[in-house]
């Protein structure tokens, strides 16, 4: 097995230490109800963080098509940059997925959902159509992304003389950013204009 798949699977089962300790902490380590200091906000921070790490991610791919395009040089940043991204947009999409059901059904202690106190504001349509439009959209990025790295391992080492497989790369890297870019910025408007 070579260094990158070893790199990669440790990452994911890091990754997905991280997201169960989260978890964990989150529902308070098993207490009867959750802990006051480790809320549902505290995991919905974490939540954001982890979607900017991942605009950034995607940054440092398109730093790699760029330094390719210059020098020759940047595979290796683009096939490592594409398999974290792998890894770190599945567990976004599950963190949201997670998050998601806690808006839509409430959370444990709690007499009712955020999403009925929000449609009782006074911008009720800020969640009734971003929220929704926002959780759909967000799935797709790990898609987009497995896409990406479908490619690159399909040409490996050629990827960098077939200019047919870096142009679909190209093409999927510009959807993953718009719908990461989208997604993150709704998100940012839901939180600013009616948080929970």
């Amino acid at each position: 097995m070579n260094k990158l798949v070893k790199k990669s699977i440790v990452l994911s089962a890091v990754s997905i230490g991280l997201f169960a300790g989260m978890t964990a902490l989150v529902h308070g380590a098993g207490a009867a109800a959750p802990s006051s200091l480790y809320s549902h906000e505290i995991f919905a921070v974490l939540h954001g963080f982890l979607g900017l790490l991942l605009i950034m991610g995607l940054m440092l791919v398109l730093g790699g098509l760029i330094q390719m395009k210059v020098n020759g040089n940047g595979f290796r940043m683009i096939k490592v940059g594409t398999a974290m991204l792998l890894a770190s947009s599945i567990i976004l999409a599950l963190s949201g997925i997670y998050l998601y059901s806690l808006y839509r059904g409430g959370s444990v202690g709690a007499p009712e959902s955020a999403r009925k106190i929000i449609k009782a504001s006074t911008r009720p349509w800020v969640h009734g159509i971003m929220m929704e439009m926002k959780e759909f959209i967000g799935v797709y990025v790990p898609i987009i992304i497995a896409m990406m790295y479908v490619v690159i391992k399909t040409y490996g080492a050629g990827f960098v003389e077939n200019k047919k497989a870096r142009m679909m790369f190209a093409v999927l890297l510009t959807l993953a950013v718009v719908w990461t870019v989208v997604t993150f910025g709704l998100g940012a408007f839901i939180t600013k204009t009616v948080p929970l």
